[in-house]
């Protein structure tokens, strides 16, 4: 089982077992909510997403403008009235910030979600991977989200690459971040003016690791 199927397999089992509050480490934030909303349509389970830097829970074609406590108010409602509707996957990207602030109205109300015993939905916090919950958190589920596996990566590729090829440029892409494989991509036909897929490293690719990029100041004088 790669990375990526043991991820979607331990979200469906949290999101089957009723887990109330869960915490998802990834920066790839978009990614993470792609494959959310995936798993959700297999489940059957509608999906909610608060837009932080909008201030806007969206989903079921609605949008509801609020602040995250607001979001946070919102889910605690349901929660309090019984429904008959399917069950909902509330997705929170960078409420992690909130905890670093040990935002006491966010951390008290995440904590009555985990303890109420009446609650049929799933809140997951996106935030960024090996974050430390604070105290009154520490015992909700830490999962965190997976670099592309090969297969990923290879359905990014062209028909005009053999299968040789796919699996070579794959197995160089182990271990980066989405937006670092497509940067390389990119990086690579701005540099040979088409994909080099004969390259037999990543800095023959036009890789260069995180941090790597130098700026020289230009001397007008």
């Amino acid at each position: 089982m790669s990375g990526l199927q043991l991820f979607r397999s331990q979200i469906a089992e949290l999101i089957k077992a009723k887990t109330p509050l869960f915490y998802l480490g990834s920066i790839e934030t978009a990614r993470t909510i792609k494959e959310l909303r995936t798993l959700a349509s297999s489940l059957n389970v509608t999906v909610q997403i608060f837009d932080f830097s909008a201030g806007a829970l969206e989903g079921n074609g609605k949008r509801t403008t609020t602040d995250p406590i607001g979001a946070l108010d919102i889910i605690l409602k349901r929660m309090q009235a019984p429904s008959t509707e399917k069950p909902t996957l509330w997705v929170l990207p960078f409420f992690h910030l909130l905890l670093q602030a040990s935002d006491p109205f966010a951390i008290g109300k995440l904590r009555n979600i985990v303890e109420s015993s009446r609650f049929d939905d799933c809140v997951i916090i996106i935030g960024v991977p090996c974050f430390t919950l604070p105290p009154e958190l520490n015992d909700i589920p830490v999962i965190d989200g997976p670099f592309p596996d090969a297969p990923y990566v290879e359905s990014l590729l062209g028909s005009s690459h053999s299968e040789e090829e796919k699996a070579r440029i794959s197995r160089m892409c182990m271990g980066l971040q989405l937006r670092e494989i497509e940067d390389l991509f990119s990086r690579s036909i701005v540099r040979k003016g088409r994909f080099d897929a004969g390259g037999r490293n990543r800095t023959d690719m036009g890789f260069e690791p995180r941090g790597s990029f130098e700026f020289s100041p230009v001397d007008h004088r």
